[in-house]
């Protein structure tokens, strides 16, 4: 599905007073449906417009809107695949102008880029009862378990320093059957992991259960079929970026080697039962 023509519609106009005009080009590679784009406003935590996926074989996309002057913004540009708009598969490239001057321009290898420009935040954002300081993005990890709560664990690293950041386990029964978590971190890139013991997931063979990873208020990914382990990585380096900001680039990595290639959608049936076990949970 394509959101592109939901910005274009609000381009050709004049911005109002307390606005400045937004222009983006975009050049793709081969693979147009890979790339989406993102602005996120960073005052408020807010998604202010977004953009794509794209048809396979658009050349390229030209977004003109207005957004508050009185604010500070993240421009992520990501690409589903992880190679960028260059150069393997075509020349591809970005263009950026904000405020009558060209912000930023060039090529971008890997998952994502951003860019940062506008006026400085000096708020503080709140999520219910938990604050996360200016600079600080929002992590929060649920969890629906299937019968068997303690064969459910899970783990974040931090991919930039190797630092182990937080995990889950031990689970018990418990009345509502579900667990949930929320805590603040850093921008960086991260890699989620869930894991059952027994290795049939979390649905659907012994109870139908799932899990649902967000970040910076962006559902990232649910599910609950999986075998031992599922990951999702998400976020990016501050070295990868053009130009220090506070912003995630909020992309999954399925563990899959080609994603060009149809993904599987169906999984073994665990043949080995519980049979030893006697008792059912409560």
């Amino acid at each position: 599905m394509c959101y592109a023509a939901q910005s274009k519609a609000r381009a050709n106009q004049e911005c109002p007073y307390g606005h400045t005009e937004l222009n983006l080009n975009l050049a793709f590679d081969d693979y147009a449906n890979e790339n989406r784009w993102i602005l996120r406003n960073e005052c408020s935590g807010r998604i202010q417009d977004y953009g794509g996926p794209f048809d396979r074989g658009t050349p390229s996309y030209d977004l003109k809107t207005c957004v508050y002057s009185e604010a500070r913004y993240v421009l992520g540009i990501l690409d589903t695949y992880g190679d960028g708009i260059c150069c393997e598969h075509g020349s591809g490239n970005y263009v950026l102008g904000y405020n009558d001057a060209v912000i930023s321009s060039g090529e971008f290898k890997g998952a994502a880029t951003y860019v940062s420009f506008g006026e400085k935040c000096t708020n503080n954002r709140s999520f219910g009862n938990l604050v996360c300081l200016d600079n600080m993005l929002l992590v929060d990890v649920s969890i629906v378990f299937d019968n068997y709560p303690s064969e459910t664990s899970w783990a974040l690293i931090n991919d930039c320093t190797g630092e182990f950041v937080k995990s889950g386990e031990d689970y018990k029964n418990t009345e509502d059957h579900k667990t949930s978590e929320a805590f603040c971190v850093p921008p960086a890139k991260y890699t989620f992991t869930i894991l059952d013991s027994r290795g049939d997931g979390l649905c659907c063979s012994n109870g139908d259960g799932s899990y649902k990873i967000t970040y910076d208020e962006i559902e990232l990914h649910s599910g609950g079929h999986f075998g031992e382990s599922e990951s999702i990585t998400f976020g990016g380096c501050p070295s990868n970026i053009l130009k220090k900001f506070s912003s995630s680039d909020n992309i999954i990595s399925h563990p899959f080697s080609d994603r060009r290639s149809p993904v599987p959608n169906a999984r073994s049936p665990t043949t080995n039962k519980r049979s030893s076990i006697t008792n059912n949970p409560t």
